[in-house]
């Protein structure tokens, strides 16, 4: 929005080199300035709306507790008097200045931009309403908002104020518009200058052609003249008995055909002259007549220019002025918009501990769920682990008594297993008897079956 602020005001202030071709930016970024107005308005009522919901949540979601401080912080906030000031001070509007005759037929084809404009505001106005309508239903119960839809209500009061100095700027750069008009009449003016420096000079050219075929034509009378006497006089001669030879007469005619074709030459090229001579008289009456008219309508034109030249002057300074007021109205929205970041911020506070509140509370009623959970199970445990002592105890007298059983049953066994052991004993005791005896039996052959395979070697 800040971003879009600053375009709009580089294009209201921007400079040029004349007052026309100011008039003439003016009337070329009419329709950038007006979507630059129309763009600013819609994301100034999308904040506004988006504002709206959030309190509107906030003051579902609130506690009692925590509204009882937001009330009190708003009734310390609305003790601070507004830093701009009300709307019941804002300068009036500036009176209309009287325009020259004429205006109203070259302004009313700006008549769809102001046509434009009226619905754009009629269309603002009644957004207004309904945003006024929406907070007064929205913030009738909470205290803690009061100082920031005043100042929001300021905000777009402000808003509609600059909207119809843009469209009064517009107006205005339309009225500069008649001084390109005026520059048109005079560029006509100056050509028909030249055209008439023009025809004047054809005019001067055509006298002297006209001179100079005069002299020729006399010229050429005077050859006619002497060239007729002398033809008398050689018909003259002729009419004496004396000879004349027939070539020379031959020539002679031949020279009076050439000399009449010229003198008919020089007749039609004298008509010719003569009309082309009254056909420039003519068109020089036409122009003369034409540039008095003109020099007319150009006195005319200046008094209109200066009349043009007056307001345009007055423009100027009321240009100035709303310059300058302008540029408060934007200090006014940037104090307006600290002031609402401020707020902003201390609701984004206030909701940070609320939510830092619930979500400790939360965390609480866990951990009571979870050691209601916990000590649950540690009854059963507990349940549990009893029977199991019990059984535990049943098993262990049951152990008991089969581990005296089983410690009878061993002092039995091993008193068989003693009798058992020494029946063994004998029992080796024999095996070893045995063993001796028929190991010395087992010598006793071997011998005797070694002495018997000695007896056959010997005797070999």
């Amino acid at each position: 929005m800040d971003r879009r602020v600053k375009k709009m005001l580089k294009l209201i202030e921007e400079d040029a080199d004349s007052f026309a071709k100011k008039a003439e930016m003016y009337y070329k970024k009419r329709p950038e300035l007006t979507t630059q107005v129309e763009a600013f308005y819609r994301m100034y009522h999308s904040l506004a709306q988006r504002y709206d919901h959030l309190t509107g949540e906030l003051r579902k979601n609130m506690p009692l507790d925590l509204q009882s401080q937001g009330s009190g912080i708003s009734d310390i906030g609305s003790d601070i008097p507004p830093r701009c000031p009300s709307p019941d001070r804002r300068p009036s509007r500036r009176k209309s200045v009287p325009r020259a005759a004429g205006f109203d037929v070259f302004l009313s084809s700006g008549g769809n931009s102001s046509d434009v404009y009226k619905k754009g505001d009629k269309s603002s106005s009644s957004t207004d309403s309904e945003l006024e309508y929406d907070d007064y239903s929205v913030f009738s119960g909470n205290e803690c908002d009061q100082g920031v839809n005043g100042k929001m209500a300021e905000l777009e009061i402000g808003l509609n104020e600059m909207k119809e100095k843009l469209r009064v700027l517009e107006e205005e750069s339309t009225e500069r518009g008649a001084k390109n008009d005026n520059s048109d009449l005079l560029a006509r003016i100056r050509e028909y200058e030249e055209e008439m420096k023009i025809a004047n000079g054809r005019i001067q050219l055509s006298e002297e052609k006209i001179t100079s075929l005069k002299t020729e034509l006399q010229k050429y009378k005077q050859l006619r003249t002497t060239g007729s006497e002398s033809w008398i006089e050689e018909s003259a001669k002729m009419e004496k008995p004396e000879p004349i030879e027939v070539n020379q007469a031959v020539e002679l005619q031949n020279k009076i055909s050439v000399l009449e074709k010229e003198n008919q030459h020089v007749d039609s090229k004298m008509q010719a002259l003569l009309e082309e001579f009254s056909t420039t008289k003519e068109m020089l009456k036409g122009s003369e007549n034409e540039n008095a008219s003109l020099k007319l309508e150009r006195k005319q034109f200046y008094g209109t220019i200066q009349d043009v030249q007056g307001q345009l002057d007055t423009a100027q300074r009321e240009i100035v002025e709303l310059k300058l007021e302008l540029a408060e109205r934007s200090n006014c929205i940037k104090v307006l918009k600290e002031d609402l970041e401020t707020s902003k911020s201390e609701r984004n506070g206030l909701m940070s501990e609320m939510y830092s509140l619930k979500a400790k509370v939360s965390s609480r009623e866990v951990r009571i769920v979870q050691m209601d959970i916990h000590l649950h199970q540690l009854h059963m445990e507990h349940v549990k682990l009893i029977a199991r002592a019990e059984a535990a105890q049943k098993l262990e007298n049951e152990l008991l008594s089969k581990v005296k059983e089983l410690e009878d049953e061993i002092k039995r066994q091993r008193i068989t297993i003693l009798e058992g052991a020494e029946a063994k004993r004998e029992a080796i005791r024999q095996l070893c008897l045995t063993l001796e005896h028929y190991r010395n039996g087992y010598h006793m052959l071997r011998r005797a079956f070694i002495g018997n395979m000695r007896i056959p070697v010997l005797t070999t």
